[in-house]
């Protein structure tokens, strides 16, 4: 595991979903570390003297895969005073510091057994991490022995089969639905469903994400490992469900928790 190292980097793109949820990309300005998808870092808005104490910070899971050397993107929801702050005071342009990586939530594929990914909401971000690393390990498609393109459909991006159940209040708040969609259209051995609460159209599923249907989507339900992240109340529930109601081991049961 990598040591946590500090960097600054610079906003240079800004997505805003609503008044409580934005996305921005950062180009790093120092060199940053190595990271896994599923960790996360510390953003501090505050100037860093090295020869003084780290400044007030937030945990963010990284949104960006890990093979992008100068790139990080990261998305905010407002969840209290500095959250709200850093929608109201990051712009274009605006420097900041870092520091990464931390955590385990790492997604770790098999051959033997479904992976199942739950997010709820912002939850996504470890997961579109997972999913940019396997789009572009896999891009172009891999070159057969005599020259040719290899199958548009290679799964060596993923090394098993990979379900992703993504839910959101509305079906704007799905905001990486085309990069599960790009991987669903890569990789045979990944699937979406998609979930709004409201305003669901086309293939989106309307309501909450569905426990039972992500289990029974699996090979194996029971012999399935479960990675979820989301609102604290979520994956607490979904994990007493995994585990008393389907029969899952606690081991299999893999979570993110974050307010």
């Amino acid at each position: 595991m990598a040591m946590p190292m500090k960097f600054s980097a610079e906003v240079t793109k800004i997505l805003r979903h609503d008044d409580d949820v934005a996305t921005y990309e950062f180009r790093c300005l120092t060199p940053r570390p190595r990271w896994k998808p599923g960790q996360f870092l510390h953003l501090a808005l505050d100037a860093y003297d090295p020869s003084g104490h780290w400044p007030e910070s937030r945990c963010f899971t990284m949104a960006s895969g890990s093979l992008e050397k100068d790139h990080v993107r990261l998305t905010i929801a407002a969840k209290g005073a500095f959250t709200r702050r850093i929608l109201a005071e990051l712009q274009l342009g605006r420097k900041v510091w870092m520091k990464a990586p931390y955590g385990d939530f790492i997604i770790r594929t098999s051959q033997e057994h479904d992976v199942v990914l739950i997010a709820g909401g912002t939850g996504v971000t470890p997961f579109v991490a997972f999913m940019e690393d396997a789009l572009v390990r896999n891009n172009p498609p891999l070159m057969c022995a005599g020259g040719v393109g290899g199958d548009a459909t290679d799964t060596k991006g993923l090394g098993g089969g990979v379900w992703l159940h993504y839910g959101a209040r509305c079906q704007d708040l799905l905001v990486f639905r085309d990069f599960a969609d790009r991987c669903a259209e890569r990789f045979p051995a990944f699937r979406v469903d998609r979930y709004a609460e409201t305003g669901a159209t086309g293939s989106t599923i309307a309501g909450r994400i569905d426990l039972e249907r992500a289990v029974g989507h699996a090979r194996d339900g029971k012999a399935a490992t479960y990675y979820l992240c989301g609102p604290q109340d979520m994956i607490q529930a979904f994990r007493l469900r995994l585990t008393r109601e389907f029969g899952v081991a606690e081991s299999n049961v893999k979570i993110d928790a974050w307010e």
